[in-house]
């Protein structure tokens, strides 16, 4: 299975009036660059692109607003046929661009799902089989049965992204959009196209949000002016086109101070006292208002007792969220610009914590890696490791993965909860170990089980 894109090159003519003036370097920031051909003006959106991509192969697609991401993506899907190069692959491929692209507002939802299947090219055989389990995916419920015109936004991405993909071809193409929903539903969306890529598709998708993009891609892409920037581990470039985002706003800002008088953070309860070295944590609530900074989001981070800083949430310029059980004397907040990485405000939980250890609890940690099982045959796939120790008096946690050859390495030092994502190297027999990091006791293991034919 493969999908391929050979030098490919795609420009669009501009429409204006004849000698209207051209911002070439504006164009260069904003998008394609501006070209001129006899009397008229062009923008080269794509300029000699070429990937290959396998089965298994999820590749992320980054750039910056108009640097040609949603053109690659229509491009590969044969919306839009290139002026140089060429594209091929050895199977469909279905693309998720719009989600009111093949759907009519006036039929209801499943008539629609028989529209659309019918479109991809499936018997009413097959679809009314698939049916069940579109419905099921979608959580819609009775809605299924009214007018597609009486859905939120929301619930037609919902039914648009249960349809696509399982009906879609072995190849599918993302855009933007999936971000759309509740927190719940696109957690759901994220497990779904994992477990579909990891039955030997393709998936190419392009997005803004740097979590998403982590968690479902292997492989990623850089944009810029319609040209391949950079191309690697999804991580590494993510990371790189982060940090050089955060550097151009730090850049901007330079010009734009931002106000840091009259915002506001808060921790209740701030202050904890009668705290042994060992006690488990407790929920809190953090405040915080930041409307006369001039942002339009703020970024949150806990810096533990270990010295860590790991982001807790970003959010608008006002809100409140709970903390989990890890709160201590000494634990720090910080409000920042999520673009520069500027503290705003920090706060830090007053009180004190004796020196006196008493002994780890282990009967309430919770400890487990997905996939738990796979067959034996499987080559490497990734995987999730979520844990949670906050009730057994361990200040930070340390968790090591032990190979298939009997080698231990440490994997994550850091906070008593929370999950973190494998490359794709997650196979029977590798084993994990949660230990309390400043002793090394182990405080609980799994690992991946050979699946039973």
């Amino acid at each position: 299975m493969y999908l391929r894109a050979s030098n490919v090159s795609l420009q669009f003519r501009l429409d204006g009036h004849q000698g209207e003036s051209h911002d070439f370097a504006a164009s260069r920031r904003l998008g394609g660059v501006l070209q001129t051909g006899g009397r008229h003006h062009y923008v080269r959106a794509l300029d000699d692109v070429s990937i290959d991509l396998r089965h298994g192969d999820r590749l992320a697609v980054i750039g910056h607003n108009g640097s040609g991401k949603s053109t690659l993506l229509k491009v590969l899907a044969g919306i839009y046929r290139p002026q140089a190069g060429h594209v091929e692959s050895d199977r469909p491929v279905s693309g998720m661009f719009n989600i009111s692209l093949g759907f009519r507002s006036e039929a209801t939802g499943y008539r629609n799902i028989m529209l659309k299947g019918l479109i991809a090219g499936k018997t009413r055989a097959q679809i009314e089989a698939a049916i069940p389990e579109i419905a099921e995916f979608t959580e819609l419920g009775p809605y299924l049965d009214m007018p597609l015109r009486t859905y939120s936004s929301g619930m037609a991405m919902r039914l648009a992204f249960s349809v696509a993909t399982a009906f879609s071809s072995d190849i599918l193409l993302m855009d933007e959009w999936i971000g759309a929903g509740d927190a719940q539903f696109r957690e759901k969306i994220v497990k779904r196209m994992t477990g579909f890529v990891e039955s030997a598709h393709i998936l190419v998708l392009a997005s803004h949000s740097a979590q998403l993009l982590r968690r479902v891609a292997n492989r990623a892409i850089w944009l810029e002016a319609g040209r391949i920037r950079e191309e690697g581990p999804v991580d590494e470039l993510v990371d790189r086109y982060e940090a050089e985002a955060k550097a151009h706003a730090r850049a901007a800002r330079v010009r734009v101070p931002i106000r840091k008088e009259g915002i506001t953070l808060n921790i209740s309860p701030d202050r904890l006292d009668g705290f042994a070295h060992g006690d488990p944590g407790q929920v809190g609530e953090i405040r915080w208002d930041a409307r006369d900074s001039g942002l339009d989001s703020v970024e949150i981070s806990v810096v533990g007792l270990s010295g860590r800083e790991v982001k807790f949430k970003e959010a608008g310029v006002v809100g409140r969220a709970t903390t989990k059980p890890w709160l201590k004397p000494g634990v720090e907040f910080r409000l920042k610009d999520p673009d520069t990485g500027d503290v705003l405000a920090s706060t830090v939980v007053a009180g004190t914590i004796s020196t006196a250890r008493k002994p780890l609890r282990k009967d309430d940690v919770t400890f487990s890696v997905d996939p738990s099982t796979m067959p034996s045959n499987q080559q490497g796939v990734r995987g999730e490791v979520r844990w949670d120790a906050t009730t057994s008096g361990a200040d930070t946690i340390e968790i090591s993965v032990i190979n298939t050859s009997g080698r231990e390495v440490t994997f994550f030092r850091g906070s008593p909860s929370g999950s973190v994502s494998t490359q794709a190297w997650l196979k029977p027999g590798v084993g994990f170990r949660l230990k309390d990091a400043e002793s090394g006791e182990v405080l609980a293991s799994v690992s991946v089980a050979e699946a039973v034919a």
